[in-house]
């Protein structure tokens, strides 16, 4: 693809985004311009921030407005498909009453925001593993929510030093996700299996060159494809190929 194509197909997404942010926001709910404002800088956070829990008292102070303000767009935000969020995972007597955690509905979005308003201080690897996190957190979202017979829910890991996702299907315990752009140890998902007790754990990486089991550990290599979806995010193709074999994997190992 040639610079001028990249740079048209970001420029439409991005006009996607003000297209939602100041029409389709309002046919939802009425609001101001305040809010539609209030609406960008979260957008504008969330697309830089690396990846982890965040309360609504920090973005709160973030846009200057009230807590209630926050929630009323983020809701409005996930309403539209622009965002979407994961809980925390905390064990089979409750859920964790803590902040959660968001990504936006595909990586293309996200790189098309920080590619208008600019990136936040990061190197290439930072970078590419945020996105490599959104892509997959995307695909749990998707199968989980367009699969008919795909019964699980996602969570993420709210303990320090966590894996990135928690998966668990009705009574079964938790499988661990970690993601990674680089070559991933097996620490993490180790300590992860352990803590909850689970038959399997999965490394999304380049830590293999192929797909393979080792021991209790799946290790999907996903990052061949991932440069190529990087270079072509307006092109499904490679998303759904990503998706297609972590719903593989997964399914195997939740049936």
């Amino acid at each position: 693809m040639n610079d001028n194509n990249y740079r048209t197909i970001q420029k439409k997404l991005f006009y996607s985004i003000d297209s939602i942010i100041e029409k389709d926001l309002k046919t939802i709910q009425n609001i101001n311009q305040n809010s539609e404002n209030y609406a960008y800088r979260l957008l504008k956070f969330l697309a830089q921030k690396v990846p982890g829990e965040i309360s609504q008292n920090t973005l709160s102070n973030l846009i200057k407005s009230s807590s209630s303000t926050v929630n009323t767009i983020l809701e409005l935000l996930e309403k539209t498909h622009l965002i979407f969020h994961y809980e925390p995972y905390s064990g089979p007597n409750a859920r964790v009453k803590k902040s959660w955690q968001y990504y936006f509905a595909t990586p293309s979005l996200r790189h098309a925001i920080n590619k208008n308003w600019g990136f936040s201080p990061m190197n290439q690897d930072e970078y590419d593993g945020i996105l490599l996190e959104n892509l997959v957190a995307s695909g749990l979202f998707n199968l989980k929510n367009n699969e008919n017979h795909f019964d699980f829910d996602v969570f993420f890991d709210s303990l320090k030093g966590g894996v990135d996702f928690l998966i668990k299907k009705e009574f079964e315990n938790p499988i661990p996700i970690e993601v990674g752009h680089g070559n991933k140890t097996k620490r993490q998902i180790i300590n992860a299996i352990n803590k909850y007790d689970s038959d399997h754990g999965i490394i999304i990486s380049n830590t293999t060159l192929n797909i393979e089991k080792k021991d209790n550990i799946i290790y999907i290599y996903l990052i061949k494809h991932f440069h190529l979806c990087k270079k072509n995010f307006q092109n499904s193709i490679f998303y759904q190929k990503l998706s297609k074999i972590i719903k593989k994997f997964i399914h195997q190992l939740t049936n």
